[in-house]
């Protein structure tokens, strides 16, 4: 600023201005606010475009629009056609989620019956094809459900990750002193990874799922 400076009041308030940028209001043409956002506490910044800019910004809300209405299949209405599809998506969702609870409840029952008795121990060794985020459900679930509880599942999802996952009730932990995350360190060995935990549950990650098989097999020896 120069030694004589541009003073504007709004109201109660008094602010310095640069002066204006035009010399008529002609040259302003259209005018639209972008933006308008919080800087500090009571302090607002507002952002806009004017002139051949804010014709710019119309044109390209307009294709946008255009281009929306062409994925929805040209609806006469593109916000009643997007809602549609996304309240289609959400009992989509809905959908899959109870599927999953019922796979998952199925895969309890299906393991709890495969379990086999070595030492005293209900063990069980199993290889499945799913996430690992089902996998450590079904871990807790098979650990509520189960008394000395020896469970090594081994994990060879879609996106291609390999993992070990272990879970060890909590009377064999004190009891036998097994340790859940020392167990599927060695293990995952066989898959060429690593990986640790609680003595009651851990988990391993690798990239050799070839290695699974051989990772259930040795799961046993931690057992004699």
């Amino acid at each position: 600023y120069g030694d004589n400076v541009r003073v504007i009041r709004f109201g109660d308030s008094i602010e310095l201005c640069g002066g204006t940028h035009v010399s008529a209001t002609g040259q302003i043409g259209f005018f639209k606010i972008t933006t308008e956002t919080s800087v500090a506490a009571g302090i607002r910044r507002v952002e806009a475009v004017t002139s051949e800019k804010a014709e710019a910004w119309a044109y390209e809300q307009y294709d946008t629009v255009k281009l929306l209405k062409d994925v929805l299949r040209n609806p006469k209405d593109p916000v009643k056609g997007a809602r549609s599809i996304t309240q289609q998506l959400e009992k989509a969702e809905k959908q899959l989620q109870e599927l999953k609870k019922q796979q998952t409840a199925n895969l309890v029952d299906e393991l709890e019956k495969s379990a086999e008795t070595i030492n005293g121990v209900n063990v069980i060794r199993k290889k499945l094809q799913t996430d690992a985020a089902m996998v450590k459900d079904i871990a807790f679930r098979l650990k509520q459900k189960m008394e000395n509880l020896y469970l090594i599942i081994g994990a060879d999802d879609p996106a291609g990750k390999v993992t070990i996952t272990a879970m060890i009730s909590d009377e064999l932990v004190k009891e036998r002193g097994l340790h859940a995350g020392n167990i599927v360190k060695e293990l995952a060995k066989e898959i060429k990874g690593g990986g640790g935990g609680q003595p009651f549950f851990a988990t391993a990650g690798g990239k050799d799922s070839s290695g699974l098989d051989r990772a259930l097999n040795k799961a046993a020896e931690f057992l004699k």
